[in-house]
């Protein structure tokens, strides 16, 4: 009371006048224990960056990394929408919050990922023009261009960010990715059960026939309908989950699995640590082992290895790695061809879709001496094997795969050669050493978890799907944003 009678403190009006709340005229030279009053008083501080610009982008940064790990091992082709949001907020934050200096000096920090990003926007635009369908090839084109970009920019944003709100987001958004882990584990496990009940609740959920199969009421029988159907309200309707088509699901538990880990293992207190870690790791493994995916089993078992040879030999691992990286980017021909050479697709005791990718590799491997600088275009394979597809004969007996280009690549590397030549092959071996000379100098915490998201990614690269599926691209774009707030929310911790 002395101490307010001599004018060193005064009433705060201005800020909330109804709580008559004391405060320290100058906080350097009085102490608030001078202050003898109730200790409540401390409790009705109002939050100076409350209902701010600051405030608001990180509600809405937090609430949508949440919903990207609730529906991204669930609904793939959801992530890139949410991707567009994330980026949005890093724009909203850098000149709204009016950071828009700072962001710019973050982002010259990374003159490395804008140089090959600048290689890839020269270069990817020129291959779309000789690609057979020029107007595909350009939107391809531009979206991994975006997706490169919007990653960049969110690593940026979040190192600009303070502590406490990476912290309070970090705190928040790890149980939202137990959540998606656990639905995408018990998903797998019981056969999708949810899926077929929002398939059969909502026609407009339901997707195309390479991933289920419609049955209706006919004359007494349920019988398959035509896919030109499927999002009509029918009656007794039965959906069927067709085993392959929830590959893309086990892709992307695998792609989030790391960051989220990283993530948990970073959480206060030993019991939220442990129990986090325990749900995202066991159920992303048991969404992987009980799904038809052998790419994603691959990866669980190489990002696991990687794991813990990071953890224990850390420089020979990642000598390792780069040198994996630069010969599958420059050897991925001979590599690819290699299996057909030895009639492996034709060997019994190789289950079918290996002997199909080995097919797929030994056809395109052979097409690549035909534009080895510059390639066939973009999404030349998708275009060029719907053509292939209407020519291929086979002789009767004959339980080999068919030798043809495939409707997707099930190789990064490969693919790469193909449509995008010499050219496009350097830019990519750039790429992935850029990356990994960041991970080289992240904390040791946080390396391990890196290096086995970057296998994962690798492994999926090498065996899985086509290079420019929209939902794919945000998936990796989404996995390196992951990590790089996971690395961010590891060093609030310190």
């Amino acid at each position: 009371m002395d101490a307010f009678l001599a004018g060193r403190c005064h009433l705060d009006f201005a800020v909330q006048p109804e709580w008559y709340q004391l405060r320290p005229a100058d906080p350097r030279t009085v102490s608030a224990r001078t202050i003898h009053g109730p200790r409540k008083l401390n409790k009705i501080t109002p939050d100076p960056d409350r209902y701010t610009a600051r405030w608001w982008h990180m509600c809405i940064q937090g609430t949508v990394l949440a919903m990207v790990l609730l529906t991204g091992p669930n609904i793939p082709r959801a992530d890139v929408g949410l991707l567009l949001l994330l980026a949005l907020s890093s724009v909203f934050y850098f000149f709204a919050a009016g950071k828009g200096r700072d962001g710019f000096a973050a982002l010259q920090k990374e003159r490395w990922l804008w140089a090959v990003l600048l290689g890839f926007s020269l270069y990817l635009p020129l291959n779309a023009l000789w690609a057979p369908n020029p107007q595909a090839a350009l939107l391809k084109a531009a979206t991994f261009i975006l997706v490169f970009l919007f990653a960049i920019l969110l690593a940026a944003t979040f190192r600009r960010q303070r502590d406490g709100e990476i912290a309070r987001i970090g705190k928040v958004i790890v149980w939202a990715g137990v959540i998606g882990a656990a639905l995408a584990g018990f998903e797998f496990v019981a056969g999708h059960p949810l899926r077929e009940a929002i398939y059969t609740a909502w026609p407009f959920t339901r997707p195309g026939n390479n991933e289920i199969t419609v049955y209706a009421l006919k004359d007494g029988e349920l019988v398959p309908v035509l896919e030109s159907e499927f999002r009509r309200r029918l009656e007794q309707v039965r959906i069927v989950i067709d085993p392959s088509g929830n590959n893309r699901n086990a892709t992307m538990v695998m792609l989030l699995a790391w960051p989220l880990l990283l993530l948990a293992a970073n959480q206060t207190g030993l019991f939220a640590r442990r129990a986090a870690v325990l749900a995202i790791g066991g159920a992303s493994a048991l969404a992987v082992v009980f799904s038809s995916s052998q790419t994603a089993q691959i990866a669980l078992v190489l990002s696991m290895a990687a794991f813990l040879a990071a953890s224990f030999l850390p420089r020979l691992t990642h000598n390792v790695i780069v040198g994996l990286w630069c010969i599958a980017t420059l050897l991925a021909v001979p590599l690819a061809a290699a299996p057909y050479a030895l009639n492996l697709h034709k060997a019994g005791w190789i289950f079918f879709t290996a002997r199909d990718r080995i097919s797929i590799w030994g056809y395109t491997a052979r097409q690549i001496p035909k534009a080895p600088v510059f390639g066939t275009g973009i999404r030349s394979t998708r275009v060029l094997s719907k053509k292939l597809l209407k020519t291929l004969r086979r002789e009767p007996g004959d339980t080999a795969p068919p030798v043809r280009l495939g409707r997707h690549s099930h190789n990064h590397y490969l693919q790469i050669w193909y449509e995008l030549g010499a050219v496009g092959a350097v830019l990519f071996l750039l790429a992935g050493l850029v990356i990994l000379r960041k991970l080289r100098v992240m904390a040791p915490g946080v390396r391990p978890y890196a290096t086995a998201g970057f296998v994962a990614a690798c492994a999926i690269a090498a065996f899985g799907w086509g290079l420019w599926q929209t939902w794919l691209l945000a998936g990796y774009s989404l996995s390196a944003i992951l990590l790089a707030f996971a690395a961010r929310f590891a060093a609030t911790r310190r």
